[in-house]
């Protein structure tokens, strides 16, 4: 994955992609449309929040509001979404997993802001590649994107250097070279 050209300046486009199957996505897209997007649009109005993934028709369509939130099912290609989005989203409350919807946003050029749970820390450094927030600590999260918002060169630098801490910490050159590492270890 490439980085992709920035939105528009005046983009207000957030997204979060997942498995909207697996109930820790379903459960941090509720959290999220009720505890924080709220907050979210009395400081940026006509923000819209994309819930993009498979099954998200089927668990959370009575979170969707026209032009507002808008929620998808599986879509082809996650691209369009993230193109047209400022960042991504990741508010998992639970679960585990390899978290990889961060590292496609980072592979991507988008800032990612995520809670401060369940290995979300250890790949986004905070407000150096994205936010990291503490659940019940959304009004600083809000203040934060907002700022965002109103500097959309901050929101790209976040998102180059999401892109340049992929490429230094994930590249699968590096991995690569660690696995040849221990193979040769092991057999010798």
């Amino acid at each position: 994955l490439q980085p992709l050209p920035e939105p528009a300046a005046t983009g207000n486009e957030i997204l979060f992609i997942g498995t909207m199957g697996y109930s820790p996505n379903r459960d941090a897209a509720r959290y999220f449309c009720r505890e924080i997007f709220p907050l979210i649009l009395e400081k940026i109005p006509g923000c819209v929040l994309n819930l993009v993934g498979a099954g998200g028709k089927e668990h959370l369509a009575d979170l969707e509001v026209p032009g507002i939130v808008n929620v998808t099912g599986r879509v082809k290609t996650p691209l369009p979404w993230y193109q047209r989005s400022r960042l991504a989203v990741v508010p998992l409350r639970s679960g585990g997993g390899s978290r990889l919807k961060i590292l496609e946003a980072m592979a991507l050029g988008k800032p990612v802001i995520g809670a401060r749970t369940g290995g979300i820390p250890e790949q986004i450094d905070h407000e150096r590649t994205g936010l990291l927030f503490t659940m019940g600590d959304s009004r600083m999260l809000t203040r934060q994107m907002a700022e965002l918002k109103d500097n959309p060169e901050a929101c790209v630098e976040l998102g180059r250097a999401a892109r340049a801490k992929l490429e230094k910490e994930y590249s699968l050159e590096m991995h690569c070279n660690e696995l040849l590492r221990i193979y040769n270890e092991v057999l010798h």
